[in-house]
C-alpha cells in the first residue's frame, strides 16, 4: 500500500493510510527511510520517523514495509553488551 504525505509536524508525520495498523513499518520514498505507526485516529495516523525528517516534503510517498523489526545478527555479538 502507498499513500502520500501529506502533513509533517516536528517530529511526527501524519498520513492518511486506512488499513494502517500500530507497530506497522513504512518507507519514505525517495529519501527511503522508515517510520512506524505510533498512533491511528479514524483514517489518519501519525508515524515517527527513525531518522531525521531534514529535507522532507508533503508529497512524497508513504510504502508500506510490513510488521515486524528485523536485525540481523551473528556469533560475533555474543556476550556483548551496550
Amino acid at each position: 500500500m502507498k499513500a502520500r504525505l501529506p502533513i509533517s509536524a516536528g517530529t511526527i508525520i501524519k498520513a492518511r493510510l486506512p488499513k494502517a495498523r500500530i507497530g506497522a513499518f513504512y518507507k519514505i520514498e525517495p529519501s527511503q527511510r522508515l517510520a512506524e505507526v505510533i498512533a491511528i485516529d479514524e483514517d489518519e495516523v501519525f508515524l515517527l520517523p527513525f531518522e531525521h525528517i531534514s529535507g522532507m516534503y508533503c508529497g512524497q510517498w508513504l510504502s508500506y514495509q510490513g510488521e515486524e523489526f528485523k536485525i540481523r545478527v551473528g556469533d560475533e555479538l555474543l556476550g556483548r553488551t551496550g
